[in-house]
C-alpha cells in the first residue's frame, strides 16, 4: 500500500513538472531590425497593454492596446541616426496568470544610407565689428531622427558655437565679430551619429556681405515690440511702428512679435532672407485674451528653479495634441536653440542635452516651443534654470609611450601598450578611440578609463592595416574626449606600410662557364630602392636601376650546388626575395691548352684520337688524349682539310695533297701553283677556270670561265660558273656535252641528294641535273629568239605547267622562221622538243640546221599530229654531224618557194617549253627548290648532311628532305659545324653551343672571352676549339 502511494505521488509530480515545462513564459521572444522597420514578437501573455520603443534614448513611438500576443511592426523611418543605433522596446503586458508585467528588450543595428552632404561656402563675407553669419546646409536623401551637432572653432581650436540641426535642414550660425579686416580661419565639425565631417573655411572681414531685406509689417496694432534672432544671436530687438525694413545678411531668422496687453500676439516664424530680395513678414495682433502660453506643451524636466550641476541633463516634454505639430525645439532664450526634433505623432519626449559649461554656466530661461503644420511656432512654458557646473576647460589627457615607428605589411596587425595620463587637473572618464580609414584601423582597449588628478592607466592599442591599404607612411591618431565630448584631443605615431616587393629570378636553366646575366623581376606598389644579389650568402652586387641584373660567371665557381638570391628593398625598407640553386656540372670548361704553329686557316678534322688543323705553310695534329703535337710543313696556306676514308686531304693556295694520319707520306694530287678554291669530293678540283680530274687517269681542262662550284652524278661532272652550268663527260673532253645559262650569278655550287645546289646571294636553289642550253625556253618573244615572217604574241595562253604562260605565233606567207642557236658537241645525240597547242592555222613546220644553214632535221609539218584543244609535246632526235659545234633549233620554219608573189601560209598556234636534251629522250626535269637564308651566305660543311651558315646567324640543314632551318643563333657562326650529333656550333662572338638532332640547345657557354674562336668545334671525346691567339683549347665534354 505504501509503495502504491509513493508511485502515485511520483506520477503527480512528474505531470506537474511536465505541465510547467510546456507553459510558455511571458517574454519578448524576438526583436529583429530590417530597416526601415523593426518587428517585435511577444509571447506567453494574456494581452498586451502597450508597446513603447525608443531609438538612442529618444522616444520613437507607442502601440496602444489591448493587443493580442504576436508579432508587431515598429516603424523606424525618420527616427534613426547615422551609423550605430540602439533600439529599446518596453511592453506593458498581462501574464497568463493575470499579473501585470513590464517586458524589455533591446537591439543594436547599423543604419548607413548614402552619407549626408555638408554644404558650406568659403570664404564667408563679414563686416568689421559686426556678427559673422555662417549659412550651413546639410543635404540628405533621407530624414534622420537625431540632430547633427555643429561645432565651430577658431584657428586656436577654441569652441565658438555649438548648435543642433535636423537633417536634412539648414541654418545660419552666428560667430563673434572681428574688429579688423583680413582673412580668418575657422573649422566646422558636423557630427550625426557615426557620421563626422570636418570642414575648414575662411571668413574674410571686409569682403562685401551678401545681403537681403526683411520687411516687418504690423497688422491690428500701430506699434509693437519685435524680436529677430539668428540662432542664439539677437539681430533686432525694438519697437516697430507700422512697418520697418531691416537689411540683413542672407540666412535663416526667427521673427517673434512680443506680447501686447489686450492682444493675442502672433506666433514666432522662421524665415529665409535671400540675396537681393525682400522677405516680408506680417505680424498680426488680434484683440482678445491670449491663449494659454503653453499650447498644450508641458515642460516636465527640469523644474522651474533647478540648478544643473552636470554638463549632461535631460529635458522631458509632454505634448497634449501632437497631431497639430511638426517639430519642436528647446532653447535658452538668451543663447538660442539647444536641440530640435520632429514630433512624428509622439506625445512624450526625453531629450538629452550636453552643454559646455564654459559657454553656458549661469542663469537662463529654458523655453520649449512647437511648430505647427502651417509653419507658425507656439511657445510652451519657460523655466528658470541655472547651470553651475564645476569645470576645468584647460584639463586634458596625454598619450604616453607611443612607439616612434611601426612597420606593417597590408593585412597584418600588431598591438602595443600605451599610457594615458591626466594633465592639468583632468578628472573623470576619458573615452578613447583611434583612426579608422581605408589604410589603417586603430582601436584602444579599454575604450574608456577613469582618471584621477595626475593619475594614469595603461591601455592596449591595436593597429591593423587592411589588405587593400595603399603603401606609404602615415600618422595614425589616437583620440580622447571626456564623457561629454566637450574636451578632446589626440596624439599620433608614425606607421609605415608596404607590400614586400614581389621578386622572381631570370637565370639560365643550366648556367655555363661563361658570364651569364641574372635578372631580378621586381614589382612593388611603392618605390623600389635597390636590389641586392647574393651568391652562397655573400653580397656580390647591388643594382638600383631597371633592369635589375648581375653578371655572374659560373665558371669561376667549383662544380657543386650554388645558391643565387635576389633581395629587393623598397624606400620604406620593406623587402622581398627570390632564390634559385644550381648543381654546376659544366661542359666547355677549359682544361688544357696546346700552342699550334700559328693561327689556323682550316680545320678541324678528327681522325682517330687526332685533331687536325692547317695554317699558313703548316698542318698540325694534336692527340686529344696525350696533348702531343705533331706538325708538317706544306706549300701555301691551307684552305681546307677533309677526311676521305681515313686519308687526310687538304687543299692550299698551291695545290691539293693527301698525307698519312701521322703526317708522313705527303703526296701531291695536283699542284697548279694557284689556289685550289673548289672541289667535288676528292675526284674533281678547280683553280680559277681550270678543271682537274684526279685519279688514275687525271686530266685538266680550261673551261674559259671562272669556276665557283662543282658537282657530279653518274654521267657527268658539272662545272658552275657565274654565267652557266657546263656538263662534261667523266673522260677527258674538250667541249661540254651540254650546258645551261643561269639567270643569276651563283657564288657556290655543289651536288647532293639528286640535285645540283646553287647559292645565289642569300638564296639556296636546288635544281635537276638535266640541263637545257636553250635560252628563254618559255619566252619565245625574248631577244634570244630570232624571228622572221612570224608574229609572236606573249602571254597568250596558260602553259601546260599550270603556272606560266605561252606565246601565240602566227604567219601568213611562206618564208617564215622562229629559231635559236645553241652550242653542241659533235657526234653527240640530242632530242629537240617543245610543247604546242593548235590555234586556227592548218600548218606548222619544225627543223634543225647547222650554223651554216645546212639541214640536220628537214622541215617537217607537225600540224596534223596536234590534238585540238590540248597541249601536245613535239620531239625529234638527231645526231650532230662531225665538225659541227652549233645548231639552230626551229620550232617553226618554212623556206620560201620562190613564187612571186609568195605563197600564202596558214600558221596559228601556241608554243612553250623548248628543250634540247642529251640522248634520245625528251626530259622532264624535277621542280626547282628554293630556300631563303637569314642573311648572306657564309659557308658550308659536309658531314652526313650539309650544314650552311649565314650572316644572319642561322644554321641550315640540307639532307634528302631538302633544306630546313636547324637553329637561329644570337649572331653569326665562326664556321659551319663538323659534327652531326650532338651538333657543336661555334659562334663568332665566342659562344659554344651544343644542340640535339632537333636543334634544341643542350648546353651553351662562352668559356673564353679574351680571344675569338677560329673554325668549328671538334668532338674527339674531349671538345677542341682553336682561337685566333694560335691556341687550341681542350674542354670538358657534355656531362
Amino acid at each position: 500500500m505504501k509503495r502504491t502511494l509513493r508511485l502515485a505521488l511520483l506520477a503527480a509530480v512528474v505531470l506537474l513538472l511536465a505541465a510547467c515545462g510546456t507553459a510558455r513564459r511571458a517574454a519578448i521572444t524576438s526583436l529583429v531590425v530590417t530597416v526601415p522597420n523593426a518587428t517585435v514578437k511577444i509571447e506567453g501573455v494574456e494581452k498586451i497593454l502597450s508597446i513603447q520603443y525608443q531609438i538612442n534614448g529618444r522616444g520613437a513611438g507607442t502601440l496602444n492596446g489591448p493587443l493580442a500576443p504576436g508579432t508587431y511592426t515598429l516603424p523606424l523611418e525618420g527616427l534613426m541616426c547615422y551609423g550605430s543605433n540602439l533600439l529599446q522596446v518596453s511592453a506593458q503586458v498581462v501574464s497568463n496568470g493575470g499579473v501585470q508585467l513590464t517586458l524589455e528588450r533591446s537591439a543594436t543595428f547599423d543604419y548607413t544610407p548614402d552619407p549626408p552632404q555638408l554644404v558650406l561656402a568659403s570664404p564667408v563675407g563679414a563686416e568689421p565689428d559686426q556678427f559673422i553669419s555662417v549659412p550651413v546646409r546639410i543635404d540628405s536623401d533621407v530624414r534622420f531622427g537625431c540632430p547633427a551637432a555643429l561645432e565651430f572653432r577658431d584657428a586656436s581650436g577654441a569652441l565658438l558655437a555649438r548648435e543642433p540641426l535636423m537633417v536634412p535642414g539648414q541654418t545660419s550660425v552666428v560667430l563673434p565679430a572681428r574688429d579688423a579686416e583680413g582673412n580668418y580661419n575657422y573649422t566646422l565639425t558636423a557630427t550625426l551619429g557615426d557620421w563626422r565631417v570636418r570642414r575648414p573655411f575662411q571668413v574674410e572681414v571686409g569682403l562685401p556681405v551678401v545681403k537681403g531685406q526683411l520687411e516687418l509689417v504690423l497688422e491690428g496694432v500701430a506699434a509693437a515690440d519685435v524680436l529677430v534672432n539668428q540662432g542664439t544671436q539677437t539681430v533686432f530687438n525694438g519697437t516697430v511702428n507700422g512697418s520697418t525694413v531691416l537689411e540683413l545678411p542672407v540666412g535663416t531668422y526667427t521673427v517673434d512679435g512680443l506680447p501686447l496687453d489686450g492682444y493675442v500676439d502672433p506666433p514666432a516664424t522662421d524665415v529665409e532672407v535671400l540675396e537681393g530680395q525682400t522677405t516680408q513678414v506680417i505680424l498680426t495682433y488680434t484683440q482678445g485674451t491670449p491663449p494659454p502660453p503653453d499650447g498644450g506643451i508641458t515642460l516636465v524636466e527640469p523644474a522651474d528653479g533647478t540648478v544643473i550641476t552636470e554638463p549632461r541633463f535631460n529635458v522631458v516634454v509632454d505634448l497634449a495634441d501632437p497631431g497639430q505639430y511638426v517639430r519642436m525645439d528647446v532653447q535658452f532664450t538668451d543663447m538660442g536653440i539647444l536641440d530640435s526634433w520632429y514630433v512624428d505623432g509622439n506625445s512624450h519626449f526625453v531629450r538629452e542635452l550636453i552643454l559646455d559649461p564654459t559657454l553656458y554656466n549661469g542663469p537662463h530661461d529654458l523655453l520649449v516651443r512647437a511648430q505647427k503644420l502651417d509653419g507658425t511656432w507656439v511657445n510652451g512654458p519657460t523655466h528658470a534654470v541655472t547651470l553651475n557646473v564645476p569645470w576645468n576647460a584647460s584639463a586634458w589627457v596625454e598619450y604616453q609611450n607611443l612607439p616612434p615607428l611601426l612597420r606593417l605589411v597590408p593585412g597584418e596587425s600588431t598591438s602595443f601598450t600605451a599610457t594615458v595620463r591626466s594633465r592639468n587637473g583632468f578628472e573623470g572618464t576619458a573615452l578613447l578611440s583611434g583612426d579608422q580609414n581605408g589604410n589603417v584601423v586603430v582601436s584602444v582597449s579599454p575604450s574608456s578609463v577613469v582618471l584621477t588628478n595626475g593619475g594614469s592607466q595603461n591601455v592596449t592599442v591595436t593597429v591593423q592595416v587592411p589588405a587593400d591599404a595603399v603603401s606609404g607612411e602615415y600618422a595614425p591618431r589616437l583620440y580622447w574626449q571626456d564623457e561629454y565630448g566637450l574636451r578632446r584631443g589626440s596624439a599620433s605615431f608614425t606607421l609605415q606600410t608596404s607590400r614586400p616587393p614581389q621578386v622572381s629570378l631570370d637565370v639560365p636553366a643550366k648556367p655555363t662557364a661563361a658570364p651569364v646575366t641574372v635578372t631580378a623581376n621586381v614589382s612593388d606598389d611603392g618605390t623600389l630602392d635597390r636590389v641586392e644579389f647574393y651568391l652562397d650568402g655573400n653580397l656580390v652586387a647591388t643594382d638600383t636601376e631597371v633592369p635589375y641584373s648581375w653578371s655572374w660567371d659560373p665558371g669561376l665557381q667549383a662544380n657543386g650546388v650554388h645558391t643565387v638570391r635576389a633581395l629587393a628593398v623598397d624606400t620604406l625598407a620593406f623587402s622581398g626575395e627570390a632564390q634559385a640553386s644550381f648543381d654546376l656540372s659544366l661542359p666547355f670548361g677549359v682544361r688544357d691548352e696546346v700552342a699550334l704553329p700559328g693561327v689556323p686557316t682550316a680545320g678541324p678534322v678528327v681522325l682517330g684520337s687526332g685533331v687536325y688543323w692547317g695554317g699558313d705553310g703548316w698542318v698540325a695534329r694534336v692527340d686529344s688524349d696525350t696533348l702531343a703535337l705533331a706538325q708538317r710543313a706544306v706549300s701555301g696556306q691551307v684552305l681546307e682539310l677533309w677526311n676521305d676514308q681515313g686519308i687526310l686531304y687538304f687543299r692550299t693556295t698551291q695545290g691539293v695533297y693527301y698525307i698519312g694520319a701521322d703526317l708522313t707520306g705527303l703526296v701531291p694530287v695536283w699542284e697548279p701553283g694557284t689556289p685550289v678554291g673548289v672541289r667535288a669530293g676528292s675526284a674533281y678540283f678547280a683553280s680559277g677556270s681550270v678543271l682537274r680530274a684526279a685519279g688514275t687517269g687525271p686530266w685538266s681542262l680550261d673551261v674559259g670561265e671562272a669556276i665557283v662550284g662543282l658537282g657530279t652524278d653518274s654521267n657527268y661532272v658539272y662545272v658552275v660558273t657565274p654565267a652557266r652550268i657546263l656538263a662534261y663527260a667523266h673522260s677527258a673532253a674538250a667541249a661540254p656535252v651540254t650546258y645551261e645559262r643561269l639567270p643569276a650569278a651563283p657564288t657556290d655550287g655543289f651536288d647532293g641528294w639528286g640535285r645540283l645546289w646553287l647559292v645565289e646571294g642569300a638564296r639556296l636553289v636546288g635544281r635537276d641535273f638535266a640541263l637545257n642550253p636553250v635560252q628563254d625556253p618559255s619566252a619565245l618573244d625574248a631577244a634570244s629568239w630570232s624571228a622572221a615572217g612570224v608574229t609572236v604574241a606573249p602571254d597568250a595562253l596558260a602553259a601546260p605547267d599550270g603556272s606560266t604562260t605561252a606565246e601565240q605565233v602566227t604567219a601568213g606567207v611562206e618564208g617564215y622562221a622562229l629559231g635559236q642557236t645553241v652550242d653542241v658537241k659533235e657526234g653527240e645525240t640530242y632530242t629537240f622538243s617543245f610543247w604546242a597547242y593548235p590555234g586556227a592555222g592548218s600548218e606548222a613546220y619544225y627543223a634543225v640546221s647547222d650554223g651554216s644553214g645546212n639541214p640536220i632535221v628537214p622541215e617537217t609539218d607537225y600540224a596534223a599530229a596536234l590534238t585540238a584543244g590540248s597541249w601536245s609535246r613535239v620531239a625529234v632526235t638527231f645526231t650532230v654531224p662531225a665538225g659541227v659545234g652549233q645548231v639552230v633549233l626551229y620550232p617553226l620554219k618554212r623556206e620560201a618557194s620562190g613564187s612571186d608573189p609568195p605563197l600564202a601560209a596558214d600558221v596559228d598556234l601556241y608554243l612553250w617549253g623548248v628543250r634540247l636534251d642529251v640522248g634520245n629522250t625528251a626530259l622532264d626535269p624535277a621542280p626547282t627548290v628554293t630556300y631563303d637564308l637569314c642573311g648572306a651566305y657564309a659557308g658550308r660543311s659536309r658531314t652526313s648532311v650539309v650544314w650552311i651558315h649565314d650572316a644572319g646567324g642561322c644554321l641550315t640543314r640540307l639532307d634528302d628532305a631538302g633544306p630546313s632551318l636547324f637553329h637561329t643563333f644570337a649572331g653569326p657562326l665562326a664556321a659551319a659545324p663538323v659534327t652531326d650529333g650532338p651538333v657543336f656550333a661555334t659562334e663568332a662572338a665566342g659562344g659554344l653551343v651544343a644542340l640535339d638532332a632537333a636543334g634544341t640547345v643542350l648546353e651553351q657557354q662562352t668559356p673564353v672571352t679574351a680571344v675569338a674562336p677560329v673554325g668549328a668545334l671538334a668532338d674527339a671525346v674531349w671538345l677542341w676549339q682553336a682561337y685566333d691567339d694560335g691556341t687550341a683549347r681542350r674542354m670538358d665534354p657534355l656531362p
